[in-house]
């Protein structure tokens, strides 16, 4: 993921990369602002590429602390803040999201 002209990176990175590897590629308007899925995750983007906000699936975190704590005894992780969580002591499944 890469902040840059669009007219640039279609006439002179993409073709570049695309030479190299095989690639899939989204845009996202400064002037619209828009979304895209990247790393299993929602990242939206504001208007004038003011802001981005990264929404991550509670599932995918269940599921790594449900394996970490298998194979640490039992023992639940102590969660720490992210980008995507607004609260250090939010637990998918047990804590309530700012939203709730």
């Amino acid at each position: 993921m890469f902040l840059g002209r669009e007219s640039w990176v279609v006439k002179t990175m993409i073709p570049k990369l695309e030479a190299e590897f095989k690639l899939t590629y989204s845009f996202v308007s400064r002037k619209t602002g828009g979304s895209v899925e990247f790393l299993k995750r929602a990242h939206m983007i504001e208007p004038d590429y003011e802001r981005m906000t990264i929404h991550s699936d509670g599932k995918h975190i269940s599921t790594m602390i449900n394996k970490f704590s298998r194979a640490d005894g039992g023992k639940i992780p102590k969660p720490f803040r992210t980008p995507c969580v607004s609260s250090s002591s939010f637990v998918p499944g047990v804590s309530k999201s700012a939203a709730q």
